[in-house]
């Protein structure tokens, strides 16, 4: 979080009868378990877990990518510490069950040492089912254990089928004492699982990938892209330039002539919230800059229109394997400045900048001159603070410092991307914990009627307007759950419906956790349902003193009469004050502060239940 340190989730403890076990989880804020697991097979047997528990240090496409894990016990006789990957619900019959040891172990039960060592997992039995703990350190109060120290592969010889597809799964972690001195009898003494999750071959993983786009190739060669970043520095300036005048676009009125600048708001601050008209121009330069904004408006629907986020998507399924190489990062970064050019000079109007075909690269080029000898000096300030929420940060307009360093967004923005798109790819379907279920309401919509969203910045408009053009649900009595397909990192995203205060979920952008817009703190939601409305409430604090507090409310209601779906969305500031607790108070502290709300903007969007086309009976 912003501002403050974050700490890490702290995984729940277990307690036993003789012992309080639990996980330990230090080096990032993320959760330490996913709900679900890509799993490679091999012609070899090798069925391995990737990215098993996370792997926060950075995704590698090859060999090993994970962590070990780290296990306390509060029981100072205990010695041993085994683990190993099982049904959620285990069965008698699993094959994934050692014979030797027993299918079931239970607080109390009484096994032997020897026996564990014949399926222990080590380099020369590489299949065995059976990881060992590492004894780390002791105190008087918790013993630590590391489980998989060396971080070989974790293999999990389950075998599936396609009626088993559903199945959650559990890596659980027993925990042993000595009995006797004289003999290796050991008793267990405490146990604990993961949280569940469900299994994805690597196979299933790559064909939805390539059913998001089709292939990267196609719109940037990476093979011919350096791995030199520095010669991309001027470029993605360049593209940091149109990007700068393009967030300040607020409101305007479309004439047959194109952008009347009478009409014309203007961002003039970093919060998003202080508009006003465009600067007054000489009436000699009017035209040129109604000219250039009429094309920069144009050029943004044009590529929102040709399926952009689409193309984005095929960018990040094929270079989501690209994080852990330096040389293939600068071929990422070169790859999305190739992409970004190519769009521009694809649907820009290059009749208006320059005569005659060119370069993408010299298009971008051209398309900066034009605007800054079209547009007054105060379009090219970029306000940093308005693009902390999307990772973005531009450099000054002035010619001394443009191309003096690079705009650094492009680099974070890419490899955070690429990251939450990997780790999205493994949140494609419903849920394991609804997927079985045939109770509470869900289905697929697409809106079929409403204006623009009132949002007063232009592209945030436009981005926002398409993303929810479809949408898809489940609903039940304690959580909704929520899937954005035309968002940029679509996976799906669960509200718990306590009417509590929670902590917030990665966005549908995907990019941070708890960053918000326009220099603001996602720092907790609220959600309820009554009968079929659900109503999530989003409260947004400010990073800066000179800031407000902001409120976003969405009511989503079924109405059974007609089969629709109807949001209302609304959006309330405070009443200025700039005392605030910290970002990392207690969340009713925060919640319950003292504010003034007042309506800033609402719109209503409505929804119809996609139908399945019927597949037409072949000819007689």
């Amino acid at each position: 979080m912003p501002g403050s340190e974050a700490l890490p989730p702290t995984p729940p403890m277990h307690k036993n009868d003789a012992a309080v076990v639990r996980f330990l989880h230090t080096e990032c804020n993320e959760e330490l378990f996913c709900s679900q697991y890509i799993r490679n097979n091999k012609a070899t047997g090798h069925k391995n877990l990737r990215c098993f528990p996370h792997c926060c240090q950075g995704h590698k496409s090859r060999s090993y990518c994970g962590s070990s894990l780290t296990v306390a016990c509060a029981d100072a006789s205990c010695e041993y510490v085994f683990g190993r990957f099982e049904l959620e619900h285990a069965s008698s019959s699993g094959p994934q069950m050692d014979k030797s040891i027993d299918d079931v172990i239970r607080v109390g039960d009484v096994r032997r040492l020897r026996d564990f060592r014949t399926v222990i997992k080590t380099k020369n039995n590489p299949l065995a089912s059976w990881i060992q703990g590492t004894e780390l350190s002791k105190d008087e109060s918790m013993k630590l254990f590391e489980l998989n120290e060396n971080r070989i592969s974790w293999h999990y010889g389950y075998v599936s089928n396609r009626f088993s597809t559903d199945a959650t799964h559990v890596f659980r972690v027993y925990f042993f004492k000595r009995v006797s001195l004289e003999n290796d009898t050991i008793e267990c003494i405490a146990q604990m699982a993961s949280t569940p999750f469900r299994l994805v071959s690597s196979r299933q993983i790559r064909k939805e990938a390539q059913t998001v786009a089709p292939t990267m190739l196609s719109l940037v060669d990476l093979d011919k892209i350096t791995d030199d970043r520095k010669s991309y520095i001027d470029r993605a300036t360049n593209l940091a330039v149109i990007q700068t005048v393009l967030m300040k676009i607020g409101d305007f009125v479309r004439t047959p002539r194109g952008i009347a600048l009478s009409s014309l708001t203007w961002d003039i601050s970093s919060n998003g919230a202080d508009f006003t008209l465009f600067p007054n121009l000489h009436p000699q330069n009017e035209e040129a800059a109604a000219t250039a904004i009429t094309l920069l408006v144009d050029l943004v629907e044009g590529i929102l229109a040709a399926d952009f986020v689409r193309k984005i998507q095929s960018v990040l399924a094929a270079l989501a394997s690209c994080v852990s190489s330096a040389s293939k990062l600068n071929k990422a970064f070169g790859g999305f400045i190739e992409l970004m050019e190519s769009q521009v000079f694809t649907h820009v109007n290059k009749a208006i900048i320059y005569p005659g075909g060119t370069s993408p690269v010299a298009c971008v080029e051209q398309l900066v001159r034009f605007l800054r000898v079209s547009l007054p000096a105060e379009c090219f300030v970029a306000d940093e603070e308005a693009f902390e929420g999307l990772g973005f940060t531009t450099t000054s307009s002035t010619s001394s410092t443009m191309h003096q360093q690079e705009p650094p967004y492009f680099v974070a923005f890419v490899a955070q991307l690429r990251l939450k798109f990997q780790q999205s790819l493994q949140q494609r379907s419903p849920p394991p914990s609804i997927q079985s279920r045939t109770k509470g309401l869900s289905g697929k919509w697409h809106r079929s009627d409403s204006n623009r969203p009132d949002i007063p910045l232009f592209m945030v408009r436009e981005y926002a307007f398409r993303i929810a053009e479809h949408f898809e649900f489940v609903l039940e009595d304690e959580s909704f759950h929520i899937y954005l397909a035309a968002s940029l990192i679509p996976a799906w995203t669960t509200y718990h419906l306590s009417g509590k205060p929670q902590r917030p979920l990665p966005g549908h952008m995907g990019i941070s956790t708890h960053v918000g817009m326009n220099g603001r703190t996602v720092i907790a939601y609220i959600g309820w349902r009554e009968v079929n409305r659900v109503t999530l409430q989003t409260y947004m604090w400010p990073m800066k003193p000179t800031f407000t507090r902001v409120r976003y409310t969405r009511h989503i209601q079924y109405e059974p009469e007609t089969d629709r779906v109807v949001v209302i969305s609304e959006m309330e500031q405070a009443n200025f004050d700039p005392i605030c607790p910290p970002v990392d108070a207690d969340l009713d502290v925060q919640m319950n502060y003292p504010a003034t709300y007042f309506p800033r903007r609402k719109y209503t969007e409505y929804y119809e239940r996609d139908v399945a086309k019927k597949r037409k009976a072949p000819a007689m």
